[in-house]
């Protein structure tokens, strides 16, 4: 959800559809309809689910109310219409308010009830939800009345001692959370209160960071109702992350409701490799000799973060100035490193290395150096490409960056040469098509776009289809082009492109050859080029043409089913109900096992190293046509599997 422009959170909606009166405004549907927005608008009701309900509740009237145009369909409304999302999810019309809320911090044990009090610039703020929890426990619920107040009891009353919160939510306002304690009725109790950093040791900027020698100035206070006598505190954590050189502090007598702040009160070293924003957790326990505190608190620690960002190729000097590697080119790869942490970093280093024999680097080391936070910085690697290699070679980069005792790795693809299906070999032997449907594809010098050849539709006629298909692993986010030529009945018989089961474009009628152009994300996919005609007619030559197909820079073509031996993976029963076996000598090795659908879709996936060499996969999927791939480390093959 965070990746696309446009989601639902919750939709409120027919699962099969709703009701109306016809000729008129009025209706099952348009009538809970309106008691929905007048929920929302008018009662204001912040919860989806309350306002729901409550434009059921007021709609309920009418369920057997005479004279209705349908009888019996807003009864079938009510069950058809539900809420598909959090029914707890706050709706908001407008930007959110802040609200005051006023509540007493600390509520001795036993207490029978509080009062809170809601207000926004002044106003009061009416039906806001008031809770109160306690480990994790709901002790009390009330919710504000015209004055902006709610009276809050407790039933059974609280008689722990120990932290709570207070939380209230409301219309159009993000909730608010309040820390209250419940304290004893009687005798002293020191709990702690707040504490201020002093890394005058480290950089002083009065924040924790990483491989800093910290003092904590620790507040403590005496939330009783006497003086607590001859107090001592002693710091304890957990975390692996901090070394406490100082743990233990005499505060001494505390008045009740004093608070008393120790400077220098403790002492902790940070560890110089912690992960930025780390939370550190820490228990103060005091005492008075007699009776004994417990309360913890949380610090968040700070450190550098490294990420990169937008490869660039360059090989405008050395090269042919396209942008894209090409075996025999010098050229130049650039990064944009930034400090996402929240610390600054010191001589930093990024160093590069490719998986490739191929690539080789004047220089794998860039010195980037100070980076302060948010800071950015671009690094540049010139490297060569030897001029035997494939076209199509798909090739691996791993930047490093590295700064003190951190260090972050970040994985680029990029493809030496054009993927590109350009029909030159004057078949389709130079990737592992599959043409099929009522007539295959095939290759011919007619009228090409390019060069001496390219691919026709077969023969058909009406209500068929003559389909070319290609599976293709890419390795990141790329896109898919070609030139395409048709000549059908305008409108009615058409040229599709697939990406799995999405139709991405079609065309019809008379046009030459034209440019076009999708974006690919990272995955498996089965791409398909498919002429289908309707029932009748036929026009023009009655097919279509593509030519200079150029596939994702990151595309590796997956072989499918022809070019593997039959006895080397074995399935049965193919077609089956869904459960079935894999029988291979690849799974007595180490493997992983996948099963995909037409879309690309992973919905099966397993790591083997069988002795039998024998695997049960079980599929819940609808009947259709799925791949099963299996990947050792010196081969990746794909085999068809049919579910009925």
């Amino acid at each position: 959800m965070v990746t696309i422009h446009n989601f639902a959170a919750a939709v409120v909606g027919n699962s099969r559809y709703g009701w109306f009166n016809e000729g008129q405004t009025e209706g099952p549907a348009a009538h809970l309809h309106r008691e929905m927005v007048d929920a929302m608008f008018n009662e204001q009701i912040a919860q989806i689910g309350k306002a729901f309900m409550e434009s059921k509740i007021q709609t309920t009237p009418w369920v057997e109310a005479p004279g209705q145009h349908e009888e019996g369909a807003l009864r079938w409304n009510f069950y058809d219409i539900n809420v598909l999302g959090d029914p707890a999810m706050s709706i908001w019309n407008d930007e959110p308010i802040d609200i005051n809320v006023n509540y007493p911090a600390e509520i001795p044990v036993g207490t029978p009830s509080i009062n809170v009090t809601v207000s926004s610039n002044g106003e009061p703020l009416e039906n806001f939800s008031c809770v109160i929890m306690k480990d994790g426990e709901l002790r009390s619920l009330a919710t504000t009345d015209e004055n902006g107040e709610a009276v809050m009891v407790f039933n059974p009353t609280v008689d722990e001692t120990g932290e709570a919160s207070l939380i209230v939510s409301g219309y159009n306002c993000l909730p608010d959370t309040s820390d209250i304690m419940f304290i004893p009725a009687e005798g002293a109790y020191v709990v702690y209160a707040e504490s201020e950093i002093d890394d005058v040791l480290g950089n002083g900027n009065g924040m924790i960071d990483f491989g800093e020698q910290i003092w904590l100035n620790t507040a403590i206070e005496n939330v009783g109702v006497v003086t607590a006598f001859g107090v001592e505190a002693t710091l304890s954590s957990e975390s692996m992350w901090v070394n406490l050189t100082d743990n233990s502090e005499t505060y001494g007598d505390i008045d009740a409701g004093e608070v008393l702040t120790n400077e220098h009160a403790f002492a902790f070293t940070v560890a110089d490799n912690i992960p930025d924003r780390t939370v550190l957790d820490f228990v103060l326990q005091t005492t008075d000799g007699n009776e004994t505190w417990t309360s913890g608190f949380q610090l968040s620690a700070n450190a550098p973060e490294l990420a990169s960002s937008d490869m660039t190729i360059n090989d405008d000097i050395y090269g042919n100035g396209n942008g894209q590697a090409d075996p025999g080119e010098t050229l130049t790869f650039t990064f944009t490193v930034t400090n996402m942490g929240h610390s600054a970093c010191t001589g930093a280093v990024a160093t590069i290395s490719s998986d490739n024999s191929q690539v080789t680097f004047d220089s794998n080391t860039f010195e980037i150096g100070d980076l302060g936070v948010s800071g950015m910085s671009e690094v540049s690697f010139t490297a060569s490409i030897d001029e035997n290699t494939p076209p199509g070679t798909s090739a691996e980069l791993q930047l490093e960056m590295a700064t003190g005792a951190y260090s972050f790795t970040d994985v680029y693809f990029f493809s030496i040469g054009l993927v590109m299906e350009d029909f030159e070999t004057g078949d389709l032997t130079a990737f592992d098509w599959n043409s099929g449907g009522n007539a295959p594809w095939f290759v011919t010098d007619e009228a090409p776009y390019d060069g001496d050849y390219c691919a026709r539709s077969g023969n058909i006629s009406d209500n068929q289809h003559s389909d070319l298909t290609i599976t293709l692993e890419t390795m990141g986010e790329g896109d898919i082009s070609f030139y395409h030529k048709v000549s059908s009945e305008d409108g009615y018989d058409f040229l599709r492109f697939y990406i799995g089961v999405n139709e991405m474009g079609d065309w019809s009628g008379e046009s030459d050859w034209e440019y076009a152009s999708y974006p690919v994300t990272e995955g498996y996919h089965i791409l398909k080029w498919s002429y289908e005609k309707d029932m009748s007619v036929a026009g023009g030559s009655d097919c279509s043409w593509l030519d200079n197909i150029v596939f994702p820079t990151t595309t590796t073509i997956i072989s499918v089913e022809e070019n593997i031996p039959d006895d080397e993976v074995i399935i049965y029963p193919n077609p089956n109900n869904g459960t079935f076996y894999l029988n291979s000598a690849l799974l007595r090795q180490a493997a992983e096992v996948q099963v995909y659908d037409l879309s690309g879709r992973v919905l099966y996936r397993q790591q083997v190293n069988n002795p039998s060499g024998v695997l049960q996969i079980s599929l819940e999927k609808a009947q259709g046509l799925y791949f099963v791939r299996i990947q050792t480390h010196k081969q990746v093959l794909v085999k068809k599997v049919v579910v009925r």
